[in-house]
């Protein structure tokens, strides 16, 4: 666990904010703008010294009783809002300025260039990358100085939404590939839903609770289409605008107002894709489906609930999809905790 309980006061704001978080995948951490989601970041990275309080990355205390490790020491890898590359230094040189400082090997920059498929930019001037390839580059020489845990502040921000897609899927994929926990601030619901394993809610300085995350669904890649791939469900199809390869591994995150629940086939429609489903049962605002090989619980507000009346096990009901998040699985990606009293996200 990663667990802390900090506080700290500036004119016209205070945060205090206690939790203990997994160490395990992607957790989200969002609200709205001011909340105190970057004051918390750099609490924990400590780069506040003036907070108060104990941070505990696993067995190891960061701060408090009379200890505070300095950032540097902390095994802390930090992507921020900017990709704050040196300009001096072409791409190979600033992946290789991270991993000189914490002793990391060649190997590592290897596995770092093709998770992150950076091969085609090694040689290229900084001052001559996109923005998502800068992005790109930012991550890659923050894992090549082997950290223990990945911070990501708002890594998205100034990038339009094709940029977003190019990028997620990478962050995801270093997570998983180096069995990276990572934190992720942001504000942008699209990106939580992407790339979270579990929701941490924030707002006024203060902690919120934990929010349901996205209902995913398993695809598998089975052929290039263009610019984008064809995913397959058990015998469903859909393609998608994402740059993915043959026979990888994928989850879709489902919005809850991505999908309808139907207990009559909808016919023709500009959605996605429909998928037949079975009643495997009810608990409590929620049902459990078998689709498309899969066991898949999808909520339901109580209204919602009531109007499909009686529901016996085995009734066939139809999900339609209108929107699908994507991230890759590589196999070692964390499942989402059970959390006591979620809120909806």
């Amino acid at each position: 666990m990663l667990s802390f309980d900090v506080a700290l006061t500036r004119p016209g704001f205070a945060l205090a904010m206690a939790a203990k978080v997994p160490l395990a995948g992607i957790t989200a951490i969002t609200g709205p703008s001011g909340s105190g989601k970057t004051t918390l970041l750099r609490i924990l990275s400590g780069l506040e010294p003036k907070a108060s309080g104990s941070v505990r990355l696993g067995n190891r205390v960061m701060q408090g009783d009379g200890i505070f490790v300095p950032p540097h020491k902390r095994g802390i890898g930090y992507v921020f809002q900017e990709p704050r590359l040196f300009p001096h230094l072409d791409v190979t040189g600033n992946l290789g300025f991270g991993a000189r400082r914490r002793g990391v090997g060649q190997g590592r920059i290897d596995d770092i260039v093709a998770v992150l498929d950076l091969g085609a930019l090694l040689a290229r001037d900084i001052r001559g990358l996109s923005g998502g390839e800068a992005r790109r580059v930012a991550l890659g020489r923050v894992l090549a100085s082997g950290p223990d845990i990945l911070f990501l502040d708002e890594p998205m921000t100034g990038l339009d939404t094709a940029r977003k897609t190019e990028i997620l899927p990478h962050i995801a994929r270093a997570s998983q590939a180096f069995d990276l926990p990572a934190l992720f601030v942001s504000h942008a619901r699209d990106e939580v839903l992407t790339l979270a394993d579990r929701v941490l809610t924030v707002a006024r300085g203060r902690i919120e609770g934990w929010a349901t995350p996205p209902v995913r669904l398993r695809a598998k890649v089975v052929a290039r289409d263009g610019a984008g791939a064809v995913f397959a469900m058990a015998e469903q199809r859909l393609r998608l605008s994402i740059a993915a390869q043959p026979g990888e591994a994928w989850s879709l995150a489902l919005p809850e107002d991505g999908a309808v629940l139907s207990d009559a086939p909808p016919g023709p429609s500009s959605a996605l894709l429909t998928l037949e489903a079975r009643l495997a049962r009810v608990e409590g605002n929620a049902v459990w489906l078998d689709l498309a090989g899969q066991s898949l619980c999808w909520p339901l507000s109580p209204a919602a609930l009531a109007a499909f009346g009686p529901l016996a096990p085995g009734r066939a009901l139809w999900l339609t999809v209108l929107q699908v998040l994507a991230r890759p699985e590589l196999g070692n990606g964390a499942k989402s905790d059970t959390i006591d009293s979620p809120s909806s996200f």
